[in-house]
């Protein structure tokens, strides 16, 4: 792109910090600071003010380009009777996910009615040994997913660590209660 007279800008969507957790966003960061550094990327970007800091005080000039969140429209599904939780998200280790679902399980198991919707299949024995159903949405494109979201009573997304919290702003936008840790970026 380059030879062609074009500016190649990189948008770095991960933190320093969250390297710890996360040997492919290691990988990705490097070859890209790599880059810049040949030549072959004209500027870097990132959403976090804090890593493009970090990255400027490692002599790697970086800019602080906040986020932007389109407000999604969305029709819910009807789900059915009952308290519907929403645990969805991608299942990497650092997202919690196993603990998410179990706290809603145990939720769900109080009461009456209702389900645990996850998009990534896990094992949900627990669900299953406190007698709550448990629903597996694969993951969809975003009006799907938008809809999928609208439908929940709440969703949860309390992560160890998360670059940006998409699905707390965008439920937030759908008029949906999602609980979260101050871990999400949101």
């Amino acid at each position: 792109a380059k030879s062609r007279g074009c500016t190649v800008v990189v948008a770095i969507q991960n933190t320093p910090a969250f390297h710890e957790f996360a040997a492919d966003a290691r990988t990705a960061m490097a070859a890209a600071i790599e880059d810049f550094e040949a030549g072959l990327i004209d500027r870097l970007e990132t959403p976090h003010e804090g890593g493009a800091h970090t990255l400027s005080e490692l002599g790697i000039p970086c800019a602080h380009r906040r986020n932007t969140v389109t407000p999604p429209v969305a029709e819910p599904q009807s789900l059915g009777p009952g308290v519907h939780i929403g645990v969805l998200g991608s299942g990497q280790s650092w997202k919690n996910m196993d603990t998410q679902m179990l706290a809603a399980a145990l939720v769900l198991a109080q009461r009456h009615g209702g389900a645990l919707h996850v998009q990534h299949v896990a094992d949900a024995s627990f669900a299953k040994a406190l007698g709550v159903e448990y629903r597996v949405h694969p993951t969809t494109d975003g009006e799907a997913f938008a809809s999928l979201l609208a439908s929940m009573t709440v969703n949860l997304a309390v992560n160890f660590t998360e670059t940006f919290g998409y699905l707390p702003v965008e439920s937030f936008l759908l008029g949906v209660p999602c609980l979260f840790s101050p871990m999400t970026g949101a």
